[in-house]
C-alpha cells in the first residue's frame, strides 16, 4: 500500500478522496478471531497534496478481505478500495498516535498530539474542527476513547 493524494500521478494504490493519506506514522495490527484482524494506520501528514483535503487520521484495513496478488502489485489497489477506510479524523494541526484497544475490542484509544485549533469555541458543546481557535482556550493533547453505541466491538 502506498500513501498518496487521490489525484497524484504516482498514486500506485488507487486511493480516492475517501481514503487518501500520507506519512503513516504508526501501525498496529489488532488480532481478531477467525483471521478478521484489523491493521490500523495513524498518520502524521506533512504532504500538501493530502493536507489540503483532510487532517491527520486513523485508517483501517481488514487484510483478510484483500485478494492475494502474489507480489504482482500493491495489495491495496483501485479494485479493492472498500478494504481501506478512514475511521477517524483529528482536529487541524494534530497527529493521531498511540492506538490500543481493550481486550474485548469494545473500546479503542487514540492520542491526539499538538492540535492546532481545538476547541474552536470553549463555550460550545459541539465543536467545528475546521474553525479557527478563538484564542481563549489553549489547544491541548488528549486521549480519545472510541466506543460503539451498542457496546459491540469497534471496527466491525
Amino acid at each position: 500500500m502506498f500513501g498518496a493524494a487521490a489525484d497524484d500521478a504516482d498514486n500506485h494504490s488507487g486511493l480516492t478522496e475517501m481514503n487518501q493519506f500520507a506519512s503513516p506514522d504508526g501501525l498496529w495490527f489488532d488480532e481478531r478471531e477467525d483471521g478478521q484482524g484489523i491493521l490500523w494506520i495513524q498518520t502524521d501528514n506533512g504532504y500538501d497534496g493530502v493536507t489540503e483535503y483532510t487532517n491527520d487520521q486513523l485508517l483501517a484495513v481488514v487484510p483478510n478481505g484483500l485478494d492475494d496478488i502474489q507480489g504482482t502489485g500493491p495489495v491495496i489497489n483501485s479494485s479493492n478500495q472498500q478494504q481501506l477506510k478512514r475511521f477517524a479524523v483529528g482536529p487541524n494541526g494534530c497527529e493521531v498516535t498511540g492506538i490500543f484497544a481493550t481486550p474485548d475490542k469494545t473500546a479503542l484509544f487514540i492520542n491526539i498530539q499538538h492540535p492546532g485549533n481545538w476547541p474552536a469555541d470553549g463555550n460550545a458543546l459541539v465543536q467545528d474542527a475546521t474553525a479557527v481557535a478563538s484564542g481563549q482556550v489553549r489547544p491541548r493533547a488528549a486521549t480519545v476513547v472510541i466506543q460503539k453505541r451498542d457496546g459491540g466491538p469497534i471496527g466491525v
